[in-house]
């Protein structure tokens, strides 16, 4: 942990005063990409808050440092990954040290996709509330094709999966915001992703993957989207797939139940349910 954290400092300052290499830029830029997102689990808690805001730091160091046709090959990582956790973290320090950094590169840098349109609506004080961060200015950033999906992966591949009960089920509430921009990468990608999710022997991963697919259902009904018949038949039949495991039991039951619970509202909303008799009998 040390590691990563002291490493990014050290990069911010070799980058700051011009001793790494341009050359070296391409690895530099691998590194910080997956510092932005480093959080180690530790049992209820997690670790890594201080390696994600040294990495913003980098990301500033970088902006100051290079030329932007050194810097050009990079801006679609770098862009990508400072708006996922300028948006999404669950650290305001964090969300906060990595739009300063956005901002930093998109006004010397001046090559980073819709940069302005981002930084006037992404301001300090928008993202201090992790709500308003969530559901107002993501959604808002994400009407942009150019980091779509690098929001929407970044929810169902971590957010989702998140050690804090509060976040998975603001970052499934988040997901429901996106699915009327892009729904096919929902059907397509996500649900079946999720579906596998929520029957995971990881209580954060199978809480976080439930919530998510009630959300998802009910983003889809919101924009008139419609589920394959396979798609269908799985989400119709996860419920009883869930008791089925006996998830509803032991550790992490209580949290299921009230997700399950969720998903049955969706299904009956998207009108699914006259295909499946076993969520009727289960309701009753």
């Amino acid at each position: 942990m040390r590691k990563w954290w002291a490493g990014c400092l050290a990069l911010a300052e070799l980058a700051r005063r011009g001793i790494l290499l341009p050359e070296r830029l391409e690895q530099a830029v691998g590194i910080v990409h997956k510092a932005l997102v480093f959080d180690v689990r530790r049992g209820t808690t997690s670790i890594g808050a201080h390696v994600r805001d040294a990495a913003s730091y980098v990301c500033w160091a970088f902006a100051r440092a290079y030329a932007p046709a050194e810097m050009a090959v990079h801006v679609s990582v770098l862009a990508r990954s400072l708006l996922v956790a300028a948006l999404y973290d669950r650290e305001i320090n964090c969300r906060r040290a990595a739009a300063a950094a956005f901002q930093e590169n998109v006004g010397r840098q001046g090559n980073y996709p819709h940069g302005i349109d981002i930084v006037t609506r992404a301001d300090y004080f928008a993202l201090g509330n992790r709500s308003n961060a969530f559901l107002v200015v993501a959604p808002f950033v994400a009407s942009f094709p150019e980091y779509q999906e690098a929001l929407a992966n970044h929810l169902v591949t971590r957010q989702l999966r998140h050690w804090d009960l509060a976040m998975r089920e603001l970052s499934a509430t988040a997901l429901r915001k996106l699915v009327p921009l892009f729904p096919h990468f929902f059907v397509a990608t996500a649900l079946p992703s999720l579906l596998d999710a929520a029957l995971s022997t990881d209580v954060p991963t199978r809480h976080g993957g439930a919530c998510s697919i009630a959300q998802i259902l009910l983003g889809l009904k919101d924009c008139g989207h419609k589920l394959p018949s396979d798609l269908e038949t799985r989400v119709v039949g996860l419920v009883p797939a869930v008791e089925k495991a006996r998830l509803f039991r032991g550790r992490g039951g209580e949290a299921m139940r009230g997700a399950c619970c969720r998903v049955i509202e969706a299904i009956a909303l998207a009108c699914f349910l006259k295909s499946s008799p076993y969520i009727v009998s289960f309701i009753q």
